[in-house]
């Protein structure tokens, strides 16, 4: 409950942040934030190579001890984030004439700099969900929201697109040292690198990596080729119909972020058991909010991005069947990472990653905007598809059980709600 609580909070202040961009600068610089962000973000999915997933299993599972954990997060953000930064500079005349064509290269070289920030960050937010410290995690999820919301509400009317990558900026570096400290709580890092456990890790991120890559790249993927086909304003419309038609998918998001942990320390059956009765219930509330959603969508955009994105109201109902599927999918991905199977959650995302690409080359040069919404919607659904077929396969579930709500569990929601908590029904 607390996780998802959190989950509500972040969703206003994105929100909140989203109307401050949409409002001072417009579908062009919503467009631009939004390239910039997803960049940073892609380059963390790919340089961690799996091993803050490794983090939250070998912790939770008692495998691994903190200070091992803690001192290889260190060494391997040092190592990857020299790398990034190598490669990014080398390469710098092509990421800005490509994948971020229409952007200021100061604002290339100021991301650039934060890479290492942002590997720091994630490693300590997995190491303390690892620790099954919720409200710690919370804490730390919150803060990073709380201070880019003040950020683009100080610096984006005085300093335009230059203040909102300072807000990104300023966020980084206060959550390294807020994420830092909650771990010295914990205890100190180890004085030398355990490479056997790094090992470990590495091999347990790599059948679970590709999955993460694909599953970020199904959602992030088509803003890059929106913008490198048509232009950071198309870009900005399509940002603001991902963003509203994601409401109800932090649902399923919060609900697989506590699962996870939990499910590392059970037997199978019980995972199964446990992981079949969340999803049926989490599908259900993610169905009605997507309901509301559709009704109500028009009016949001409206009211809180103006006319500028009234374009964006068309993408979102076709975005909406994908964002229900998406949530079967991200609280699938939680259980296979859980039982120690996260190759399972790549096969699960590579076709309709393979999909995306594949529509994203056909549709948007064809219909724009329109053509990356329809391109994710269908590579969503089909992920669903896949995860829950293997699903019912390894967990012996039937899928129309796993999918079905039940009455008596619906009046029963209290119970659903401490599950939330980590306790069982």
């Amino acid at each position: 409950m607390v996780t998802y609580a959190s989950q509500l909070v972040r969703l206003m202040l994105l929100a909140a942040s989203n109307v401050v961009i949409a409002r001072f600068l417009g579908p062009s610089g919503k467009g631009v934030l939004s390239l910039i962000m997803s960049f940073l973000a892609m380059t963390l999915m790919i340089g961690m190579f799996g091993v803050d997933e490794a983090n939250v299993y070998y912790i939770s599972s008692k495998k691994a001890s903190h200070k091992h954990v803690f001192v290889n997060g260190i060494f391997h953000a040092i190592i990857v984030s020299g790398i990034c930064i190598a490669a990014f500079l080398v390469f710098s005349n092509w990421f800005v004439t490509h994948p971020l064509k229409s952007i200021d290269v100061k604002y290339y070289y100021m991301v650039v700099a934060l890479v290492p920030l942002f590997f720091v960050n994630q490693h300590a937010k997995s190491i303390l969900l690892g620790h099954r410290a919720i409200y710690k995690y919370n804490i730390f999820v919150i803060t990073q929201f709380v201070i880019l919301f003040l950020g683009y509400l100080l610096l984006v009317p005085m300093y335009g697109i230059l203040g909102g990558v300072l807000a990104i900026v300023i966020s980084a570096a206060v959550l390294a040292v807020l994420g830092l400290t909650f771990l010295l709580g914990y205890g100190g890092p180890g004085m030398s690198i355990d490479f056997s456990l790094l090992k470990k890790s590495y091999s347990f991120g790599v059948r679970s990596q590709l999955g993460i890559i694909f599953s970020f790249l199904n959602q992030r993927l088509d803003l890059f080729f929106v913008n490198y086909f048509l232009n950071p304003y198309h870009v900005g419309i399509y940002a603001i119909a991902v963003a509203v038609g994601e409401l109800p998918w932090h649902l399923p998001s919060a609900v697989a972020t506590v699962l996870f942990p939990w499910i590392a320390d059970m037997k199978k059956e019980d995972a199964t058991r446990l992981t079949a009765y969340v999803l049926r219930n989490t599908i259900f509330v993610t169905f009605v909010l997507v309901v509301i959603l559709a009704l109500s969508g028009r009016l949001v955009i409206s009211i809180l991005f103006g006319s500028a994105f009234k374009e964006s109201v068309l993408l979102l109902y076709v975005l909406l069947p994908g964002i229900l599927a998406l949530g079967i999918t991200r609280i699938l991905g939680g259980y296979f990472q859980g039982i120690g199977r996260p190759e399972l959650g790549t096969l699960m995302v590579s076709f309709s990653f393979v999909e995306t690409i594949i529509l994203d080359l056909l549709l948007i040069p064809r219909l724009g905007a329109l053509g990356a919404a329809i391109a994710s919607s269908i590579s969503y659904i089909s992920s669903s598809v896949v995860g829950l077929v293997i699903f019912s396969r390894i967990g012996r579930v039937n899928i129309v059980t796993a999918l079905t709500p039940r009455f008596g569990e619906i009046i029963k929601l209290t119970e659903y709600f401490k599950l939330l908590k980590g306790r069982k029904p």
